[in-house]
């Protein structure tokens, strides 16, 4: 596992060092990254850096010192504002993972589908969604009795 710096190991220097080897890993050269790219690209979330860049000025001060622009305020989800997006990108990860019930959280995070795991859960659940699907909610303790037996 990692160091992940404390509050007080966070100085300007290293903070601009940080975001600048964040946007190098994940080829982002054109603006800062957003809070999603920042808790979402790595393998464990990078609140240390939002934390970080709240502290020292919040993203346009960090942006204006490593001259990129900032990204726009907020990027909307599609899969937020419509149900029968949401039910087709649900039904198509299920399918291309040859799942026949409705996937679970872990299953969407390791494929890198947290956007869906969200958007499912701003829109009642899983168990709420899963009938739209057409796909069962089976629940994850059923699962593990089923493999123990």
């Amino acid at each position: 596992m990692r160091h992940k710096p404390t509050r007080e190991q966070w100085s300007a220097e290293r903070l601009k060092e940080a975001i600048a080897d964040f946007m190098q890993r994940h080829q982002i050269s054109e603006r800062l990254p957003t809070n999603p790219e920042l808790l979402t690209l790595d393998a464990f979330p990078r609140h240390d850096l939002l934390n970080a860049l709240h502290r020292y000025g919040g993203r346009a001060s960090v942006a204006h010192v490593l001259d990129v622009p900032t990204p726009t305020r907020w990027i909307p989800n599609p899969l937020l504002h419509s149900q029968s997006a949401l039910i087709a990108a649900v039904q198509s990860f299920a399918r291309d993972a040859h799942l026949a019930r409705m996937p679970r959280i872990p299953e969407l995070r390791a494929a890198g589908r947290v956007d869906l795991a969200n958007a499912i859960i701003c829109a009642g659940g899983f168990h709420m969604l899963a009938p739209l699907c057409g796909l069962p909610w089976v629940h994850r303790r059923t699962i593990e009795e089923r493999t123990v037996q």
